[in-house]
Formats: C-alpha cells, sequence, structure tokens
C-alpha cells in the first residue's frame, strides 16, 4: 500500500490498491461561468482538473423502502451500480491517462464502493481521502416511507436549499459543509502537485459544490437538476480559471448544456424593487390565516 502524504493538519488520508476494468458514463450541466479565486500564485498551484462524480446505482435508487431499516450511510451499491462505477472509471482513466490523480471521497457504503469500482481501471496502487464533508444531505435517521413521501412533497413547495428534514439537515447545511471542504481542498493543493482531483460523492453535494464554487444564486440552483448515477462534471483551467468544461453522461456523447428540473419545482423568489402595496382585508385573506392574526395584521 502506498504511504499517506497527508499531514495532520490536512485532510486525513487513506490507501487504496486497484484492479481491473469495463467504461461508459452520464450527466448535466450549470452555466460556463469562470471563477477565479485567490491570488495569481494560488491558481497557478491548482492542479487542471478537477472532476465531481455521483456514485452508482444504489439499494435505495431502486427501492426507497430500504431506508425503513437500514442506515442511510450502509446502503450499498446494485450489482448494475458497481459496474456502473467501473465503466465511469474506464472513462475517467482514458481522460486522465498517466498523469497524476488524487481521488476525495464521501465515507458513505455507497461512494466507497463507486470508487472500488472507478479505481480498477488504474490497476495500481492509487491514493484517496475520505472525507465526512462529502456525505450526502442527511434525512434524519430511519427514514418512514409516508412520513419522506409528505416532506419531499413539502420541500418541493418550500425550496430544496432551505427545507430541513426531521432529525436531518437542510440545504444550506450541506452548503456550509461543503463550503468548509473547498477551503480545506484549496490549502491541500498548496502542498501537493497532483494534476488531477476526483471526488467521489452523491447528487446534491455535487449540486451544492458547483453552487459554492462558482457563486451561483439560490435560484440558479433551484433551477438545476441533480446528475443521474456515475454521472460527473469536469472543471478545466481556461486562462487560470476553473470553468466547467462539460459532463459525461455514462452512455452518450459529453452534454454542454444544463440540465433544468420542470418549472413548477424552481421556487422562484418574488423580490420587490419598490415598496409593496399597503395590506388590505383582500390582501389578508389571501395570506389564509386565521381570524385573529388578520385583524392584528390590519391594526398593526
Amino acid at each position: 500500500m502506498c504511504k499517506s502524504d497527508v499531514s495532520s493538519a490536512q485532510l486525513p488520508s487513506s490507501d487504496v490498491s486497484s484492479a481491473q476494468p469495463s467504461s461508459k458514463l452520464k450527466a448535466h450541466l450549470p452555466p460556463h461561468r469562470a471563477y477565479a479565486r485567490g491570488s495569481h500564485t494560488e491558481l497557478e498551484r491548482s492542479p487542471k482538473r478537477l472532476i465531481l462524480i455521483r456514485h452508482g446505482e444504489s439499494m435505495g435508487n431502486v427501492d426507497s423502502k430500504i431506508y425503513c431499516t437500514q442506515a442511510d450511510n450502509q446502503v450499498h451499491l446494485t450489482r448494475e451500480g458497481f459496474l456502473q462505477a467501473m465503466r465511469a472509471g474506464e472513462s475517467l482513466k482514458k481522460l486522465i491517462g498517466d498523469d497524476s490523480v488524487r481521488f476525495f471521497v464521501s465515507p458513505y457504503v455507497r461512494t466507497r464502493e463507486t470508487l472500488n469500482g472507478i479505481i480498477k481501471s488504474w490497476g495500481e496502487q492509487v491514493k484517496w481521502t475520505e472525507d465526512p464533508r462529502l456525505r450526502e444531505q442527511e434525512f434524519g435517521n430511519f427514514q418512514e416511507e409516508a412520513l419522506m413521501k409528505k416532506a419531499r412533497e413539502q420541500r418541493s413547495k418550500f425550496g430544496r436549499f432551505y427545507y430541513r428534514f426531521q432529525d436531518g439537515e437542510s440545504g444550506a447545511d450541506v452548503y456550509d459543509r461543503v463550503s468548509a471542504f473547498v477551503e480545506s481542498l484549496w490549502k491541500y493543493w498548496q502542498l501537493h502537485d497532483y494534476n488531477n482531483y476526483v471526488l467521489v460523492t452523491h447528487g446534491l453535494t455535487i449540486q451544492l459544490f458547483l453552487m459554492r464554487w462558482f457563486k451561483y444564486d439560490v435560484d440558479e440552483f433551484h433551477r438545476c437538476q441533480n446528475p443521474g448515477n456515475c454521472e460527473y462534471y469536469v472543471l478545466e483551467k481556461v486562462d487560470g480559471q476553473f470553468q466547467i468544461s462539460y459532463s459525461q453522461p455514462l452512455d452518450g456523447p459529453p452534454i454542454q448544456d444544463r440540465t433544468h428540473l420542470p418549472e413548477k419545482y424552481w421556487n422562484p423568489r418574488e423580490i420587490y424593487d419598490d415598496p409593496p402595496p399597503a395590506l388590505t382585508p383582500t390582501i389578508v385573506e389571501d395570506l389564509e390565516c386565521d381570524a385573529d392574526l388578520a385583524t392584528e395584521i390590519l391594526t398593526a
């Protein structure tokens, strides 16, 4: 096994040897907005490529009832999901070639198994780091099916970024820990010279990473569709700034345009440019509040 080159002041690490291959992949894409962060020196020390890939098909993707009795972090890939990871690994190996690469992975079983499938294409020892900040959004503990269905319906009205699941996280919570990971990643780059970094993580985590990295606003996040199983984004430097070059589907050619959710899920904000109209009995009726509260609003 390779000896880790990560000190205790940086991200924790693990090492893993790999095996053999099998190929192909699937995806979508946010706008090509360049984001130059930090000094020119920092940009010179950053890698040439950053890749974000979602895990393969999991048992939970096939049957959501599994979450009623099994912890989300313990859910395995299906056989098809593991094969997807191996195909993704072949695609990534073709892209990266013999160039240097470092993997970072969510601690969930399905992402660790996806990593195992991906690195079979390297056929040699590779270095990887497990980081809990890349984990899936927490939806609570064991998930009762009827309650989760109701929660997801509420989330579609409330907004994916702000809605917090009972005993779980909101999208905003995930954004905060992803932001902390981004800061650590930049520090890591100053001390290491890998040309490629691959993050093996989850759909919503990828979307929030891109939101943080490219400074997308909340409305833009709400319009974005999560990547499918083993879809990956390729971020490359253009004139010293990272941009999304394309997203790669498991099957088919690279995709240059981002994929949006249906408009009914967008949750657009209504932000006034001028003072809103004064409250009237008709407007208060539209608020659907009880009589006492309505009186309080009108007389305030």
